[in-house]
């Protein structure tokens, strides 16, 4: 299914993204936080394969869930940590400019946090909008900031490491 190579990679990029969801620069009350945690899913979703990607995807908010996720039930955890992973993991799909792409798949990203908001958590429409573009808007405008300084560079390596 996949060589060794693109384990490692797969491997790499979701334990580099899960480490660095927990380096936390601001804490929302009653969960979210703003991180740089986008940086290697951005960088995945601009480098790899759809398949490589999902399967990014599937481990990285895996390790989310079993090291500190708040779990209700099954949909939550989809909506809260799966789908949101996933929409910027495939992010590609769309087929234009590839910032925009990222920008599109965090927004859908945060339309699952806002569902689950309203949803598992009760909270109207507009406030779990509010409550969470509060983190998430800065989150995205922060990582893609970082990423759009460190890819080229990054981009490289990368590409001469896959040959």
């Amino acid at each position: 299914m996949f060589k060794t190579k693109e384990i490692v990679n797969i491997a790499l990029i979701s334990a580099i993204a899960f480490l660095l969801s927990l380096v936390i620069l601001f804490r929302m009350p009653n969960g979210g936080s703003i991180t740089v945690y986008l940086v290697p899913l951005f960088f995945a979703a601009f480098n790899n394969d759809l398949k490589t990607n999902v399967f990014i995807a599937i481990v990285t908010a895996t390790l989310q869930v079993l090291f500190g996720g708040y779990v209700l039930n099954p949909i939550q955890v989809m909506l809260d940590y799966y789908l949101p992973v996933m929409f910027i993991c495939i992010c590609m799909i769309f087929r234009l400019n590839k910032y925009i792409n990222l920008f599109i798949g965090s927004l859908l990203a945060m339309v699952c946090y806002v569902i689950s908001g309203m949803i598992f958590f009760e909270v109207p429409f507009l406030a779990s909008i509010i409550y969470n573009a509060t983190f998430f808007i800065p989150t995205i405008i922060l990582n893609l900031i970082i990423f759009a300084l460190i890819n080229p560079r990054l981009g490289k390596i990368y590409e001469s490491y896959q040959k």
